[in-house]
């Protein structure tokens, strides 16, 4: 039977749309929120996570699951390209990533052991390649390879392909001095090639045909460890004109009559590679451990290591403070430096009142981490946590543990929260949520809505409408604290009043520990973040949005009720601070504060139609949620929050840390965790000495 001409050409032009000019917006958009969902195994394509947590948040946005024809695809994925069988031709750009002595590796470890190094690359290789935009082509053998087309990772993909790369060798470890702990040589090239959905009728599959693979491929098994061979065709596309001061090779590849040259971008040590691999025997029994290498978990892994007791931390992500990463490119902490003191790290710099920005955060924690030499294993998703006779078995996504006791330092911000009414926004308009932005520019052009206004929301609107955006403000419940006040920054009254020690018990409800962060930033040295003043320099504010249908907004007519709770709470901050300066009778400046009345005088709007209006792009700044199903003990009250007092459970051996109030306002905040750290730790160490 012949094909129908004209079906072959619809499923070209659809597979263009697709590949090529980007215009399936509403798949792009799902693309960007399923990659920040939790999962190691994943639709090549959509990233759709099959395992674990981020499985059920995914198939109840988008009711995407895994294919029972092919499992690497998911069944949305996987029907299109069984219904749409073919594909077009395009430029783009291939990066393959091959394990260098993969077989002298092997023989030194056993199957287990290089099991789990080699499932920890993938997991390495296939989050990077999500991050940037990539269709995941290949995770087999011991190689990992992904295509970068324009209608996904943009016009400047054969860039993205060697940040990539260059991802992938530093998460790896070939820039430390002891070498990495997996060693790797990338390809990267560029041209055109076939792409599309190839196979029987039975199974399917997205792929790339074409002599771009084949010499991306030879490349990176031609690259030395710690080496990107970046083609001619790829730097050129990227713009590379000679400054980069790479050094250029000729080669000779396999099945090419001519030799080809390659810039080389270098990534690696002296180090003995393949002696590097840290690989932890299955059921490995260790006195602690630790689920979670953010300030928690950290705190507490610093007492242990001085008093020498056996422990282990156990990350899921790739890299160091992944969490901070995450933030947006102006980011600052809103408290001062001075507040900046993990254990042993306490601040001491020339700029104690400054606002620490994202890029220092992010060093600070590293430093940390190198600074006290803790045992932080990367990479490692913990699944399952149940008692056993002696403890407790832990099981990882490769290897299985005992221990006498767990440290549970996941926090509350382990997936962004997004509402299920996202789903029914039209495709028109972008879609992301805080953690996925960096700047204006990423942004298209028009106007922006942001959804949510603690912190997040607030610095970003700020941010937007500052470099000329038209923004809408969707309001929450967040109240305003003055940025200064009487002579003082506000942190440092919240910490002369007592502020920060209000214990849990001290709560009107047990459910305001969740309550959004205040209105207030660091940014530029930090100021009063005020909504009247919002709307004198253009934002629009708004309720709570209550339902979405295409381009329609509904929303509450709460603004107002929202404007008068954000005002009270800064009234009630200052009493407490008046207050306390007449009891203790203190030579302070009087001071009052402007009173702003601008949001109470905008009518309330009920129903925005968003093309109408001109906005491009929704921000979900509606914070992240937690999920500790994980953990096979009945430790948690009706809101999943366990049930401890300052981290230490009823469960012997089983605590927490890191929490907002655990045990006071300052228990989630880097200048407060170590406290509770200590308080942990004592008491493992004495629990350790009286079992021993």
């Amino acid at each position: 039977m012949t094909e129908n001409p004209d079906k072959s050409a619809m499923t070209e032009a659809l597979w263009r749309k697709m590949l090529e000019t980007g215009e399936f917006m509403r798949e792009a958009q799902q693309r960007k929120i399923l990659r920040f969902l939790p999962g190691n195994m994943r639709c090549k394509s959509c990233y759709a996570p099959f395992d674990g947590i981020g499985s059920t948040i995914s198939w109840h946005l988008y009711h995407k699951r895994p294919s029972n024809v092919n499992p690497q695809l998911c069944t949305t994925c996987e029907e299109f390209a069984r219904t749409y069988p073919g594909g077009v031709e395009i430029e783009l750009s291939l990066l393959f990533a091959d394990v260098r002595g993969s077989t002298t590796i092997a023989e030194g470890m056993s199957p287990a052991e290089f099991g789990k190094l080699i499932n920890r690359f993938y997991k390495t290789a296939t989050d990077v390649l999500a991050d940037s935009d990539a269709i995941i082509d290949k995770i087999i053998g011991d190689q990992a390879a992904g295509i970068f087309v324009p209608g996904f990772a943009g016009p400047d993909h054969a860039q993205k392909a060697i940040e990539a790369g260059k991802k992938i060798l530093k998460l790896t470890g070939h820039d430390k001095k002891d070498g990495p702990w997996i060693p790797l040589g990338v390809g990267v090239h560029t041209g055109t090639a076939y792409v599309g959905s190839l196979g029987s009728t039975g199974v399917t599959d997205i792929t790339v045909l074409g002599d771009v693979a084949n010499t991306a491929a030879r490349l990176s098994s031609s690259a030395g460890i710690g080496e990107i061979y970046i083609s001619e065709a790829a730097s050129q596309h990227a713009g590379y004109d000679g400054s980069e001061n790479l050094e250029k090779r000729e080669l000779e590849l396999k099945g090419k009559k001519n030799k080809i040259i390659v810039n080389v971008f270098a990534n690696y040590t002296d180090g003995n590679p393949l002696s590097a691999p840290e690989v932890f025997p299955i059921n490995k029994q260790i006195d602690t451990i630790i689920v979670g290498g953010g300030q928690g978990g950290l705190s507490t892994s610093y007492y242990l290591a001085q008093k020498g007791r056996d422990h282990i931390i156990f990350e899921q992500a790739d890299q160091a403070a992944e969490v901070w990463r995450n933030r947006w490119d102006s980011f600052t902490l809103i408290t001062p430096n001075w507040m900046t003191r993990l254990p042993g790290a306490e601040y001491n710099g020339e700029a104690p009142d400054n606002f620490m920005p994202r890029d220092e955060v992010v060093s600070y924690f590293e430093d940390y981490i190198k600074r006290f030499d803790l045992p932080i294993n990367y990479g490692t998703r913990v699944t399952s946590i149940k008692p056993i006779k002696n403890g407790y078995q832990v099981i990882t996504d490769t290897a299985e543990f005992e221990a006498v006791n767990v440290v549970i330092a996941a926090g509350l911000h382990q997936q962004p929260k997004i509402p299920t009414f996202s789903t029914k926004l039209s495709s028109k308009i972008q879609q992301i949520h805080t953690s996925d932005y960096r700047n204006p520019n990423d942004l298209p052009s028009g106007a922006v809505l942001v959804v949510g206004s603690a912190q997040s929301g607030c610095q970003i609107a700020e941010e937007l409408y500052q470099s000329g955006r038209k923004v809408y403000l969707s309001v929450g419940n967040s109240g305003r604290i003055p940025h200064r006040y009487r002579g003082k920054d506000i942190t440092s009254w919240f910490y002369e009043i007592g502020f920060y020690d209000k214990t849990v018990d001290k709560l009107p409800s047990p459910k305001a520990k969740f309550a959004g962060s205040v209105h207030g930033t660091g940014k530029d040295g930090g100021h009063t973040i005020n909504l009247h003043q919002f709307v004198n320099d253009g934002v629009i504010l708004l309720g709570h949005i209550q339902d979405i249908d295409q381009t329609q907004i509904i929303l509450a007519a709460d603004l107002q009720e929202s404007l008068e709770k954000a005002d009270q709470f800064e009234v009630e901050v200052v009493k407490q601070i008046d207050e306390y300066i007449e009891k203790m009778k203190l030579d302070s400046p009087t001071e009052i504060l402007p009173q702003l009345k601008d949001g109470f005088e905008v009518e309330e709007i009920l129903n925005l139609d968003l093309e109408s209006v001109g906005i491009s792009s929704v921000i979900w700044a509606t914070g992240y949620s937690y999920n500790f199903d994980f953990i096979k003990i009945p430790v948690f009250d009706d809101d999943g929050y366990p049930i401890q007092n300052r981290g230490v459970s009823s469960f012997p051996g089983l605590y927490f840390i890191g929490l907002p109030f655990l045990h006071t306002s300052q228990s989630g905040l880097l200048a407060g965790v170590g406290a509770d750290a200590a308080h942990v730790a004592e008491h493992i160490i004495s629990r350790l000495v009286s079992n021993s």
